[in-house]
């Protein structure tokens, strides 16, 4: 969606339906044998086609684009069966790699940057020597954690694929359901099409479909990431997903589903400090309101190094995108979360895979220790659930 500013209204965001251009990847980012050499088979029923991705996200990287398009056969993958399913998916690898612009990691911090994404990781000392310079980045914040066991790991199992996998154990536990060698050969995950098949196994892995199929994106959030860091950006992606990934023909376009992704916008600038609003609904329609927004905007766009315009534009949608990465947890680590609820007699055996189940068991743990209830894999409900293991700290 790209936003004109001299016509934009800040109540009704107006839509330009004409094909944008999709952005090429690098040649450092891009295999001989990627998607985009090879031909996409038509599938007219199908409600993902490459030009519903370059409208979801019109600066998608084409050989992602390509690799979503192509990989989506019938039965399409992930039982991603029905439209809700298709528009969290969707919604959720393009917070992960803000709207398919890359898969794999960006650690290229400057140290103020990196004290902020990782406050409990690298001190101010540590900032300065580790400032834009990536593999040591990620050899420091993710070395002796996530299964990483080896010098290097860090950097070799930093966030690659559709759902940024991390870790050299949760590679292995990918390679493993997907029979492919990732863990020996990591850069596998930053290929187009087994990065996007790494998201689809996680997504059956963690039966991300149950909440999905409720509509229930917070839940949806803390199974792909542990927590609610770029749940505002999901809110963004979600809104333009329900209006173009659609049953039928073509998307539709409501200025409801418009004002959904504005009001999306508002709540991301709130969480973020630009805009102070009086409660979580509050309405912009009126013209002190329409100017406060406005100021927001621009102050979001001054900081970001964006084009100062004070409206919601295509620049400021991927500025948005830009999340902070949420320290994982193994597939390992979740089992062991939910055997300790079973000791506990808070999960029955039963219950594992079921995970809003798994979160009623969190919050009533939280509850009774005193803990903020939350519902989530935070780090004091780590600490007391698992102790004594540094890996698990986020």
């Amino acid at each position: 969606m790209f936003i004109p500013t001299k016509s934009f209204s800040l109540l009704v965001i107006s839509v330009v339906l004409s094909a944008p251009v999709v952005h090429k990847a690098s040649a450092a980012e891009t295999s001989r044998s990627c998607a985009c050499d090879r031909p996409i088979e038509s599938n007219p029923s199908s409600i993902v086609t490459l030009d519903r991705i370059v409208k979801f996200s019109p600066r998608a990287r084409t050989d992602l684009a390509v690799a979503i398009a192509r990989l989506w056969k019938d039965p399409p993958p992930g039982e991603l069966i029905t439209p809700i399913r298709v528009q969290h998916f969707m919604a959720q690898i393009a917070t992960e790699t803000g709207g398919f612009v890359s898969i794999q990691e960006n650690l290229n911090y400057s140290a103020r940057r990196l004290l902020k994404v990782f406050p409990k990781r690298v001190t101010p000392e540590q900032a300065q020597r580790l400032a834009h310079r990536p593999e040591l980045i990620a050899n420091h914040v993710y070395g002796g954690r996530l299964g990483n066991r080896n010098p290097g790991d860090g950097w070799r199992y930093r966030g690659s694929g559709f759902m940024q996998l991390t870790g050299r154990a949760n590679f292995r536990a990918r390679g493993e359901l997907l029979h492919k060698p990732i863990e020996e050969q990591p850069d596998l995950v930053r290929q187009p099409e087994t990065g996007f098949e790494t998201a689809t196994g996680y997504w059956l892995a963690r039966n991300i479909n149950t909440p999905a199929e409720l509509d229930k994106l917070e839940s949806v959030r803390k199974l792909v990431n542990g927590g609610t860091i770029g749940l505002p950006e999901s809110k963004i992606w979600l809104a333009r997903a329900k209006r173009i990934f659609v049953a039928g023909g073509t998307p539709a376009e409501s200025a409801e589903s418009e004002k959904e992704e504005l009001e999306a916008v508002q709540e991301d600038l709130t969480t973020e400090g630009y805009l102070v609003t009086q409660g979580p609904q509050e309405d912009f329609s009126d013209e002190a309101h329409k100017a406060q927004l406005s100021e927001a905007l621009r102050n979001f766009q001054i900081e970001n190094e964006i084009p100062a315009t004070g409206v919601y534009d295509e620049d400021t949608l991927y500025a948005l995108g830009r999340r902070q990465p949420q320290d994982p947890l193994t597939d390992e680590d979740v089992s062991n979360v939910q055997k300790r609820l079973q000791q506990l007699n808070l999960l029955s055996p039963g219950e594992t895979s079921g995970p809003v189940d798994t979160e009623d068991a969190i919050r009533r743990f939280q509850l009774q220790e005193g803990l903020p209830v939350t519902g989530i894999y935070d780090e004091p409900t780590l600490n007391l659930l698992l102790p004594g293991d540094e890996s698990n700290s986020r």
